[in-house]
């Protein structure tokens, strides 16, 4: 036997290395490409040939070779290294940022840090050597960051340098978009699929903006069009849903078959790889470990329930971890990471990476609050990462097999022919519970009667543009029954002049017009608190994300009038109501809720008495006992767990 043929990977690996130095580089070529055919399992030979492709000036077949390397070994950080650092060289700034983001959890291989090139070590001497405009890298970052201002000035800066640069327009949009400067985000995203009309990520950006100004037929026609064009196109699917989530009657009764079409592609993909087996439990099954899946959207309407769930848990059954989908800090976040065991941001981190993360932490349960909104990781849930897979309030509350096995509901939330149906597992009594009011409300609480001061009913309502139309005929005869009432619309951040002059067309009484105002977050120093502080009644109808401003509202002792929606993630406010004690201030429909808030109006003592008694009979209730809703909740997690056991 000859010494080479009893050499092993490494020692070969290394000879090709010195061979690479001492500029030999079909040799070094020669014998990793027979490393390929005896380890193709193994990833070291391919990047020593991605370095061996840089040398021969070749940074496209490098690109390929990185690439499929990181496929290979995800948690080797030298590929992420590499590729960050040759995309941001090649002008590919976003891959470049994914791939430096990736970095943050990767490991150092102790070959592979000897043999990266210095010029692809780091990251940020690379952005310096991109194609990208200066004006554009920093209004990116600036984005990033949250500071939309300043990302819009870099992006109108390169703007008045190149009048054509589709990049720049997008970039303005979206930074308009988080100043909530919607139809402004509107006018420079069709400037931006003028200079680049096939580009699907600003097609969609286009359809998300029109669903936030309530537009949501012409969103729905936007995405539909992606989907024409790409029928493969998951994002525009997944958008497609959320939209009909927010949308008419009618319109909604597609929700579920656009569900099933999104869901279906990643569950075929998976089917063709043939790695789609699910885990098993462990068996015996001392301590669940259950991680929660946690977007944008999640975190900003739902952290006071999730920080319920990680709180109050049975610390010697359960095990819990957050993995976060959002890329920028939000407020809620210091006190969920106090209760969790582990929290970690997974927003930037490819499947393969989150897979081997997920079995790594022996996660039991997966917990998705994710639902269909940005920042979903169906393409991950359709490999069946964990044993169970659970959907929790992810938007809009609608079953998502295959992907998962079960959402978790309430008899309030859905209906019966749901609740017939395995894929919606029905908790015992409310599928929330709410721990009380945030730090803000509670500093700006004083409690005190607004109709006790002024004299007559102020009603609240939070703005909604997707139910305006609809909301603004209920109001109207609201106003027309209640002598002297107010409403006040707010309690949801900025709204845009254009808007606020579409909401008072609406009311042809101009004297019914006067008597609703809108309340702009310049106006209130301390936000929600200061809507709600300045409010007898709170009016919830047609909104299809309310439930968090329900329980506030009550929290600050204002009763609150609910018509029941048409569909799951409009009924999560009435099931808090119903938990509450107070299902009597739940209607059917338009003609009963208007009775509802007569009927209350018609005893003005009832309210003032309601300001002062209201949290404390908040307290007592099944919404906030938390040791009663840990034991449904847990006992429902315990059960699911026994069934597949069981098997």
């Amino acid at each position: 036997m000859s010494k080479s043929s009893a050499e092993t990977y490494d020692e070969k690996l290394a000879k090709a290395f010195k061979l690479l130095l001492t500029h030999s580089s079909p040799e070094a070529i020669e014998i990793c490409e027979a490393l390929e055919k005896e380890s193709p399992a193994r990833s070291e030979h391919l990047f020593l040939l991605a370095v061996t492709a840089l040398v021969l000036d070749d940074p496209s077949t490098a690109l390929d070779l990185f690439t499929q390397g990181h496929l290979r070994s995800p948690e080797y950080l030298e590929f992420t290294q590499a590729l960050a650092s040759l995309n941001a060289q090649l002008g590919n700034l976003n891959d470049s940022v994914y791939y430096a983001k990736l970095g943050l959890v990767a490991e150092s291989h102790p070959v592979l840090k000897n043999m990266i090139p210095p010029q692809l070590s780091n990251v940020e001497d690379s952005l310096k050597y991109s194609k990208h405009s200066y004006y554009n890298i920093e209004g990116w970052i600036a984005l990033h960051k949250r500071k939309y201002s300043e990302a819009a000035d870099y992006a109108q800066k390169e703007i008045s340098l190149k009048s054509d640069d589709a990049d720049s327009y997008f970039l303005l949009a979206r930074a308009y978009a988080g100043m909530k400067r919607y139809q402004d985000g509107i006018h420079a995203i069709k400037q931006a699929i003028r200079y680049d009309p096939p580009n699907e990520e600003q097609l969609n950006f286009l359809g998300d903006l029109l669903r936030l100004t309530g537009n949501i037929s012409e969103a729905l026609e936007v995405y539909e069009e992606v989907i024409r064009r790409n029928p493969a196109s998951s994002d525009s699917k997944n958008r497609v849903v959320c939209a009909l989530g927010y949308s008419s009657e009618h319109q909604w009764y597609d929700a579920e078959a656009a569900a099933k079409s999104v869901l279906s592609l990643f569950a075929d993909q998976e089917k063709k790889s043939g790695k789609g087996v699910q885990r098993q439990l462990p068996n015996p099954l001392e301590r669940i470990r259950v991680a929660y899946l946690v977007n944008e959207f999640a975190i900003s309407k739902y952290a006071t329930f999730l920080e319920t769930m990680l709180a109050n848990r049975d610390e010697d059954l359960f095990r819990v971890n957050v993995y976060q989908q959002y890329s920028q800090p939000y407020m809620a976040d210091s006190s969920l990471r106090a209760v969790a065991d582990d929290w970690r941001e997974v927003y930037d981190i490819d499947d393969l990476t989150l897979a081997k993360i997920i079995e790594n932490d022996d996660i039991h349960v997966l917990i998705d609050m994710c639902g269909f909104e940005s920042g979903n990781r169906h393409a991950l849930l359709a490999k069946k990462v964990c044993p169970i897979q659970l959907n929790w309030l992810g938007f809009p509350l609608l079953a998502a097999a295959p992907v998962n096995d079960a959402v978790l509901v309430d008899g309030t939330v859905c209906n019966k022919e749901h609740l017939q149906n395995e894929e919606y597992h029905k908790v015992d009594g409310c599928v929330i519970c709410y721990p009380g009011g945030s730090i803000g409300i509670e500093l700006s609480n004083k409690n005190e009667s607004p109709l006790a001061q002024n004299g007559f009913v102020t009603f609240g309502s939070a703005f909604e543009p997707s139910s305006l139309e609809a909301n603004a005929n209920l109001w109207s005869k609201i106003l027309s029954s209640i002598p002297n009432s107010t409403l006040i619309v707010g309690g949801t951040g900025g709204i845009e002049q254009i808007m606020e002059s579409k909401l008072e067309s609406l009311f042809s009484d101009r004297d019914i017009a006067k008597r609703v105002k809108i309340l702009h977050p310049s106006q209130t120093p301390t936000g929600r608190a200061e809507f709600l502080e300045r409010i007898d009644v709170y009016l919830d109808a047609n909104n299809p994300v309310g439930v968090d401003i329900v329980c506030d509202a009550m929290w600050m002792g204002a009763p609150v009038i609910s018509l029941l929606g048409d569909r799951p993630n409009m009924r999560l406010s009435a099931s808090a109501i119903k938990a509450a004690g107070y299902e009597h201030w739940i209607a059917e429909n338009d003609h009963e809720f208007i009775n509802l808030v007569k009927e209350l109006c018609a005893g003005p003592a009832q309210i003032t008495s309601l300001r002062k008694e209201l949290r404390g009979t908040l307290l007592t209730s099944d919404l906030c006992n938390k040791v009663r809703y840990m034991e449904r909740m847990e006992a429902s997690i315990k059960l699911l767990c026994e069934k597949q056991l069981a098997v």
